[in-house]
């Protein structure tokens, strides 16, 4: 339930929506981190809307979602009808 500010390197965006639920910096911007970080400090609603919205998505990112991804992927792959 805590917002993100994060480096916007790898995976991470799949995780962190920039502007919904945390913020992406640029590598290496750490002129961005600290400016951010102010933003939030100082603005109560954002920082509990992020949060909120940041615990719902780490919740949608279960084991069990991607292990269901990962089978259908494979699946598709291979040319065979879908898992239930």
């Amino acid at each position: 339930g805590v917002p993100a500010i994060a480096t916007d390197v790898g995976g991470t965006r799949e995780l962190v929506r920039s502007g919904v639920d945390g913020i992406l910096v640029a590598e290496g911007d750490e002129a961005a981190l600290a400016r951010y970080s102010a933003v939030l400090l100082s603005d109560e609603a954002r920082r509990q809307a992020f949060g909120r919205r940041a615990h719902a998505r780490a919740k949608a990112f279960s084991t069990r979602r991607m292990i269901a991804e990962m089978l259908t992927l494979y699946d598709d792959v291979a040319g065979r009808e879908r898992r239930m």
